[in-house]
């Protein structure tokens, strides 16, 4: 051990000794000492104040009477502080011991307390202190034997015997108080060492276990609230996603994601980009807060591979995070944003196929972690996969749209040929005796046909008698939103029954199927006619060898089977 170590070992243990536990101890054992010595001082005070006036010492007198109030004062006034009063107890020890061995020698009660003043100030002060009482009282034997041995100092009175006087047997109660008072100062001061090391190790040990438990609180305190801020981003991401997966419209679907994106996560500004047909542009297609709508106002674009992490992140098809966005030489400083301290771009792609960018902005710097990004990301692909259906189910749509509106205008113009082509009479009028072909239509007809919709209206039976109205309906026959005709009745009541307009508009409905599964029957018949027409006539031609004879069999075969009443088949060219 160098002596720095040797510092550091005293400055601990001095640090422990002063400590408030060492302290609290000393201060105890200092007022038991102080107390016993109370009690016990009394009657010994004033059995050698009765000698000290017997023999008229008048030092004596003084002495122990000094004594005795100082120690009465050290025990009874506790606010004087514990150094104090433990060098109150060792100083009247130390003055009683010495007392007592140039008084009484061998006899008196001097080596006891001198043991005692060692004791005390071992424990009561420090080591150091401890050694220097042994010097004390060893020297103070020393002096008394030499000096009684020497006639310097009187011998007791009360002495029997001449140990006072005899200079071998001072030497040998000197060695044996040597023997018993260091061996016992020794012991106590390895105790107390030991003890004080003890301490050490133990408020160590404590200090250590408080360090663990609060890193161990902390690091718990920590998961917790990562693993909060986990399930709240998991759950964010399922909400949003979830709401994203059920838009169906592309026009609402990109705006609905990205303010359901801030809303869920608390993030500055969030946008989408998609790639223009010209694959030059990211152009900003939704946006949150008046920012956004400027920025789409404006058409806000940016190019790609060369223009903010936008453009990074389109022409690359990777992820790009700015965590301090004055640092990143890509981001691209928007006026409109003047918040943004962080920003993360991600990709969206389809198969591979980049189709955009996710742009994502927030007030804090380092606000996206690597966690931060996979969720995320994970929201990215699903508003790219989301972003695809809606395109496809919006070109579906618009298929269909296409389909359904060529279907009817095929029907229409199906229906406006049959009905040129056949010159017959297709419409009818019952009442409860008659049917009738020839008849002038109603108006509540002519508006269903014109309006395309059902006409519930009323007819005056009697123009004369207002109170004669009855109730009329007119359902259109439709066939894929196409009008082929009308159903029209008059009823003798004034009102009719839900029921009974139900009933007329699916009689509606089957009637037009059914009429139009007829045209298109009477087509097939037509055209297996027309087949069969042209084959007849194929064979025929084709049973000729000569070109005049197959000129002539076409125009007689034509002329019979179509009725006409001229027909002129020739041969001739334009230069001819």
């Amino acid at each position: 051990m160098n002596l720095q170590d040797q510092k550091e070992r005293k400055m601990t243990l001095l640090r422990i000794s002063m400590s408030p536990e060492m302290r609290e101890i000393r201060s105890r054992v200092v007022q038991l000492v102080l107390n016993i010595g109370a009690i016990v001082t009394t009657p010994i005070y004033f059995i050698n104040l009765f000698g000290a006036v017997r023999n008229g010492n008048a030092f004596e007198i003084i002495a122990y009477t000094l004594f005795y109030v100082v120690f009465l004062a050290a025990a009874f006034f506790r606010f004087i502080s514990v150094e104090i009063r433990s060098m109150i107890v060792i100083t009247l020890f130390m003055a009683l011991g010495l007392m007592e061995t140039f008084t009484n020698g061998m006899i008196g009660a001097g080596r006891p307390v001198m043991i005692g003043f060692i004791f005390l100030s071992v424990f009561l002060i420090n080591r150091r202190t401890g050694m220097i009482a042994f010097a004390i009282s060893i020297i103070a034997l020393t002096l008394a034997g030499w000096g009684m041995t020497s006639g310097w100092l009187p011998q007791p009175a009360l002495e029997l015997g001449l140990g006072s006087r005899d200079g071998l047997q001072w030497v040998s109660d000197i060695l044996l108080f040597i023997m018993v008072a260091g061996s016992a100062a020794a012991g106590l001061s390895i105790f107390l060492q030991d003890q004080t090391v003890s301490n050490i190790k133990q408020k160590n040990l404590a200090t250590d276990l408080e360090i663990e438990r609060n890193s161990l609180e902390s690091n718990v305190n920590a998961r917790t609230t990562e693993l909060q801020k986990k399930t709240a981003q998991l759950e964010a991401a399922m909400l949003s996603a979830r709401d994203i997966a059920s838009i169906q419209d592309p026009s609402l679907l990109l705006q609905s994601a990205v303010e359901l994106i801030c809303k869920y996560f608390n993030f500055y500004h969030a946008g989408i980009f998609l790639i223009d047909d010209q694959k030059e542009y990211a152009v900003l297609k939704a946006a949150t807060g008046e920012a956004g709508r400027a920025m789409l106002n404006r058409s806000h674009r940016l190019k790609i591979g060369s223009e903010g992490i936008v453009g990074y992140v389109v022409a690359r098809g990777i992820p790009r995070v700015a965590l301090n966005v004055g640092e990143d030489t890509a981001h691209f400083k928007n006026p409109l944003l003047p918040e943004t301290r962080s920003e993360v771009a991600l990709p969206l792609q389809i198969g591979g196929t980049v189709i955009g960018a996710l742009d994502v902005q927030s007030k804090e710097e380092n606000a996206f972690l690597s966690d931060d990004l996979k969720v995320m990301q994970s929201i990215a692909d699903q508003l790219a996969v989301a972003i695809d259906k809606s395109q496809l189910v919006e070109s579906l749509r618009k298929q269909i749209a296409t389909l359904e509106n060529n279907y009817s205008t095929f029907t229409k113009q199906s229906w406006r040929y049959h009905l040129k082509k056949r010159e017959r009479h297709f419409a009818y009028r019952s009442d409860k005796v008659n049917t009738f072909t020839q008849f002038s239509q109603n108006p509540e007809a002519e508006r269903a046909i014109q309006n395309n919709q059902m006409i519930l209206s009323t007819y005056e039976e009697n123009q004369e008698d207002l109170s004669s109205s009855k109730a009329a309906l007119a359902v259109p026959i439709r066939l894929r939103d196409q009008v082929l005709g009308v159903i029209n009745l008059r009823f003798e009541g004034q009102t009719i029954s839900k029921e009974m307009i139900d009933l007329i508009e699916t009689t509606s409905g089957r009637l037009a199927v059914a009429l139009d599964n007829v045209r298109l029957l009477e087509d097939i018949r037509d055209r297996s006619e027309r087949d069969r027409f042209v084959a007849d006539i194929t064979s025929k031609i084709r049973s000729s060898t000569e070109v005049e004879k197959i000129l002539e069999t076409t125009a007689q075969q034509l002329g019979q089977k179509l009725g006409v009443k001229e027909v002129h088949v020739q041969l001739k060219t334009s230069e001819s």
